[in-house]
């Protein structure tokens, strides 16, 4: 009976450090992944503007090709999103909150349950072709918040870079055949004729 009397305080003095030391861990967390990419920034800045090109690169939709994906009223620059349900991604939406034609984008993942992100994409000119980094940060709340921020980075880390693998290699195989200033004049006349329709559906509804 001592033995297991002893048993019992011992877990209990774990179980009890173990929170602790989790609540005393740093919550807030960034992951971020970079790659270089032999094309002009405005055109890869195009594979991630445009959220409907997610569905070539998306290291989530390669993972669970039967997620079932729900766009928005707009899918190019800010305020397009998505909403995703999936056996193996659970649910969630994603919210462009920004854009910056070639330079940056900023998003959004609200994760339902599971907490809520804030991404960015930072697009730099390198020589002829361009740096292109991928990242995240957020908070994780709760006791265990602290011992997630130490491993979150090796879950999201490997997913980051097969995204922009499939980036780079969209952005490669375009810069072939499409100057910049091309992509860079779609991309602002797809987003204003995604406007210009948004408007008219408004005057309509009036």
């Amino acid at each position: 009976m001592k033995a297991l009397k002893f048993l019992f305080i011992g877990l209990f003095v774990l179980g009890l450090l173990f929170v602790v030391v989790g609540l005393a861990l740093p919550k807030e967390y960034v992951v971020e992944r970079t790659v270089t990419i032999d094309a002009p920034p405005v055109i890869a800045f195009a594979q991630v503007n445009d959220l409907r090109a997610w569905e070539k690169w998306s290291p989530w939709m390669a993972l669970d090709p039967d997620m079932k994906i729900t766009y928005g009223d707009k899918t190019l620059g800010a305020g397009a999103s998505y909403s995703w349900e999936g056996k193996e991604s659970g649910s969630g939406t994603l919210t462009i909150k920004g854009s910056q034609l070639g330079e940056r984008i900023d998003t959004h993942v609200n994760f339902g349950p599971q907490g809520e992100g804030d991404g960015f994409w930072l697009f730099e000119k390198d020589g002829a072709g361009s740096k292109v980094t991928w990242g995240m940060r957020g908070r994780n709340a709760g006791p265990f918040g602290g011992w997630f921020g130490l491993i979150i980075d090796d879950m999201l880390g490997p997913q980051f870079e097969e995204g922009l693998a499939g980036v780079k290699k969209l952005a490669e195989a375009e810069a072939k055949t499409k100057p910049a200033i091309g992509s860079a004049l779609e991309q602002v006349l797809k987003q204003a004729g995604q406007e210009l329709g948004s408007a008219i559906e408004d005057i309509g509804r009036q």
